[in-house]
C-alpha cells in the first residue's frame, strides 16, 4: 500500500500537480520520477557535480551506481521510519509459527497478535525515549541528525548562485 500510494503521489508531483486527483498513468510516471530522484540523490551522495550528472543537452546521464546508492539510502530511511511496524510484525510471525507448531494454531495466532502489538508499542516507546536523549545531546554538541542512526551532517554553503537543479550538488 505504501509503495502504490507513493508511486501515485510521485506521479502527481511529476505533473506538477501534487494536490490534483489521481489520473491514469500517474503510477508509471511516479515510478520513473522516483527512479530519477533516486539517481539524483545517489549522485549527490557520491559527490558528483552538476556537470558530471547532466550532459550538454541538460539530460540526466544514467549511472546505475547512482541509482543503487540513492535507492539504498531511501530504503534505509523508509525502514528507519517504520522500524516499529517491521519489528512487531517479525516478532508476531515468529511467535505465531512457534506456538502454532508446538501448541495449536489458534493459540499461536492469538499469541502472535498480542506479542507483535506489545513489541511494536515497546519499540515506539524506546525510540521516543532515545530521541529525547539524542536531541538533548545534539543541542549540547551543536550537531543535528536527520535520522536516528545517521551520523551528524553539516551543510556546506559556498555562496555561489545556483539554479534549483544545481543547488543540491557540491561546490566545484
Amino acid at each position: 500500500v505504501d509503495i502504490v500510494n507513493g508511486a501515485i503521489d510521485a506521479g502527481k508531483k511529476s505533473r506538477n500537480k501534487p494536490d490534483d486527483k489521481w489520473q491514469v498513468g500517474d503510477m508509471v510516471r511516479g515510478v520513473v520520477y522516483t527512479a530519477k530522484e533516486f539517481t539524483r540523490k545517489g549522485a549527490v551522495r557520491r559527490g558528483k557535480s552538476y556537470h558530471e550528472f547532466y550532459d550538454n543537452n541538460d539530460k540526466v546521464k544514467v549511472d546505475p551506481f547512482d541509482f543503487a546508492v540513492g535507492a539504498t539510502e531511501e530504503t534505509g530511511k523508509y525502514l528507519d521510519r517504520n522500524k516499529a511496524r517491521f519489528v512487531g510484525a517479525t516478532i508476531g510471525c515468529v511467535t505465531t509459527i512457534t506456538l502454532g507448531v508446538v501448541v495449536t494454531p489458534l493459540v499461536g495466532i492469538l499469541a502472535g497478535l498480542v506479542t507483535g502489538q506489545i513489541t511494536q508499542f515497546a519499540v515506539k516507546k524506546t525510540e521516543q525515549v532515545l530521541r529525547k536523549k539524542k536531541y538533548t545531546n545534539a543541542s549540547q554538541s551543536g550537531f543535528e541528525t536527520d535520522s536516528f542512526f545517521n551520523l551528524p551532517e553539516q551543510t556546506h554553503h559556498c555562496g555561489t548562485r545556483r539554479t534549483k537543479r544545481q543547488r543540491d550538488f557540491s561546490c566545484q
